[in-house]
């Protein structure tokens, strides 16, 4: 499997633009992350495995949207994200 990385760096560098403009989108970000790892649906990559490149990693973009008639943030993983015609789907 390719190493998608340079891809989901240039993905998290436009989250983090979009996040720093915008504090409630932040805030509403962070507690939503915070939930889902709490509730055990992620969880943090060990300090010792993130410069791993055996070819067995695979970086899953993600971006916030906001429900059109709730104030609810929901974080969309984008497994969908190609790079060199490979993706999760």
């Amino acid at each position: 499997m390719a190493n998608n990385r340079c891809v989901a760096e240039q993905r998290a560098a436009g989250l983090k633009r979009k996040l720093m403009k915008n504090k409630e989108f932040l805030e509403d970000y962070r507690r939503f992350m915070d939930t889902i790892l709490e509730k055990g649906y992620a969880m943090e990559v060990p300090q010792d495995q993130l410069s791993r490149d055996d070819n067995r990693v695979w970086y899953v973009p993600h971006h916030g949207v906001y429900h059109l008639k709730k104030k609810k943030i929901r974080v969309v993983f984008d497994c969908n994200a190609t790079f060199q015609d490979v993706s999760l789907n």
